[in-house]
């Protein structure tokens, strides 16, 4: 047991006297998980959202026009600019304002029984927030259009009927009209998750970003700072005079894993305490199952880094093999993003890779605080992946220790 410790405890040490290892294992994924993780603010760093300019050109007379300009100009997100048609031409184009309107002579007007409603918009060919401005232009229109239609069918009906004081009720309608349009929206959508005990927790983008960098880079750790001290070692001839001393291949390899294993832990441990003290991630009360988690994951990405490890010669060769699998697999497996996003063809792709069952159990441990039977399924399917590239790693007979052989006059005689 002490010789396994032994070769742990000194790959351990080999990585972190390589300045450039801790600033790609250790600074790097800080730096990373820090980006990420700023794509999703917390509540209470949500400030107000800056009004958007917005130029409109109204070259129309009608009173619907008029409305439509008013709307516009109501709307707490948008910064009415009146313009002419070249100012809101030289506006958009220098990026004074994200889009303009104009506003025909003939809006609303009826021609070979087609009213015209269209409306120009100016924006550049670049404009990346232009849609959400044109659909608060067409939300306020099909306000005023609604609220026309039925005033003007409800004017009828009281026509027919001839009742007193039309304008009376009319303007209570209108009014009846707006109070229910101003409330705002009749259904909110709020991303929430159901937690242990049926209890509703808010989505947390943040542990969601800290999640996924920490399984990602610890892929990262595992193969190349893990898995690669072996490559490494066989350059130098290091694992050769492993092989000879009175060390068990069994021994030396365990030897390796282990401190594989205390690598990846680290790596885990550091952003964990980054997420949790610096970016405020809540990382659930089900800490116990996390580590469970986690530690399987490890397990299973150092079955794929040794099979790795197998398909070339040296840790340079290694390096450039493990960033192409490690990054676009973690793409797809929820580590940068919510898996849901995607198409439901790369979800089902997603299910090859051992992230996205570590994504899987930590989204059921941290964000829903759930227990171990609940991440039962990706601990076996994760164990399942780590054996099977261990078994085809040891069978293919890379790690074995073979005596160099040296020639000698007439016969091959052993090292």
């Amino acid at each position: 047991m002490n010789k396994i410790i032994n070769i742990a405890v000194f790959d351990f040490k080999k990585l972190f006297r390589d300045k450039v290892a801790i600033l790609s294992m250790i600074l790097l994924p800080l730096v990373f998980t820090f980006i990420m993780s700023s794509i999703y603010p917390n509540s209470k760093d949500i400030q107000e959202i800056p009004k958007v300019g917005v130029g409109v050109t109204n070259l129309c007379s009608s009173e619907l026009a008029a409305t439509l300009v008013e709307e516009l100009r109501a709307d707490p997100s948008v910064y009415l600019l009146e313009l002419t048609e070249q100012e809101i031409l030289d506006a958009v184009k220098s990026s004074g304002i994200e889009v303009g309107f104009i506003i025909p002579e003939d809006f609303g007007q009826e021609k070979e029984d087609i009213i015209n409603y269209n409306i120009t918009v100016v924006k550049t060919p670049s404009s990346s927030g232009h849609s959400a401005i044109v659909s608060i232009l067409e939300s306020s229109f099909t306000e005023i259009i609604a609220k026309e239609g039925t005033r003007g069918y409800y004017k009828n009906k009281l026509d027919s009927l001839n009742i007193t004081e039309q304008n009376r009720i009319l303007f209570i309608l209108s009014k009846k009209f707006d109070e229910k349009i101003n409330k705002g929206s009749l259904v909110t959508v709020e991303s929430s998750v159901y937690t242990a005990g049926n209890n509703i927790k808010k989505f947390d983008g943040r542990a969601q970003s800290s999640m996924g960098i920490a399984v990602m880079f610890v892929m990262f750790i595992v193969i190349i700072g893990g898995m690669g001290t072996i490559l490494d070692d066989k350059k130098n001839n290091t694992w050769g005079r492993l092989g000879i001393s009175p060390t068990s291949f069994t021994q030396i390899m365990a030897g390796k894993i282990l401190g594989t294993f205390i690598k990846g832990w680290t790596q885990i441990i550091v952003l964990i305490l980054f997420g949790k003290f610096v970016l405020g991630v809540d990382w659930g009360n089900s800490l116990g199952t996390s580590i469970i988690v986690l530690s399987i994951y490890l397990l299973s990405v150092t079955g794929i880094g040794m099979f790795l490890a197998t398909l070339v010669k040296t840790d340079a060769q290694l390096g450039p093999l493990a960033t192409i699998i490690i990054i676009p697999t973690s793409m797809l497996s929820g580590c940068y993003w919510p898996i849901e996003i995607m198409s439901e063809t790369m979800q089902k792709i997603a299910v090859l890779f051992p992230q996205y069952w570590a994504m899987k159990a930590l989204r059921s441990t941290v964000i829903a605080n759930m227990s171990l039977s609940d991440t039962a399924i990706p601990l076996i399917i994760m164990g399942a992946m780590g054996m099977f590239f261990f078994v085809l790693s040891t069978m293919s007979g890379a790690f074995k220790h073979e005596p160099k052989q040296k020639r000698g006059k007439g016969a091959d005689v052993a090292a």
